[in-house]
């Protein structure tokens, strides 16, 4: 079976994020229309194996909402990979600190 665009797309997404990696933008056609950003997130979050440690909302202020033409904030799922990522950053910013005092 041949896997589609929106598909090879989303596992170039999730392979750059868990290995941490920058990849070249993604098709216009995913991020133009919120409907099919919301789509594209659904399906590479369903691919991130991690357990979902929280939720991250984004457009709660009225005037981002009515500029956005939505009707309810939308959101992220947190995964622990991330979490783990950012106490890893912590931790490096700590020792660069103290071994500059």
């Amino acid at each position: 079976m041949k896997k589609t665009l929106i598909e090879k797309t989303s596992d170039k997404i999730v392979n750059a994020f868990l290995t941490n990696k920058l990849i070249a933008t993604i098709p216009r056609q995913y991020s133009k229309k919120l409907i099919n950003a919301q789509k594209f997130r659904k399906l590479c979050e369903s691919k991130i194996k991690e357990p979902i440690v929280g939720f991250k909302a984004a457009g709660t202020g009225i005037p981002v909402m009515k500029k956005l033409k939505e009707k309810e904030p939308f959101y992220a799922s947190i995964h622990a990979y991330q979490k783990r990522r950012k106490g890893l950053f912590k931790a490096r910013a700590a020792l660069r600190r103290k071994g500059k005092n």
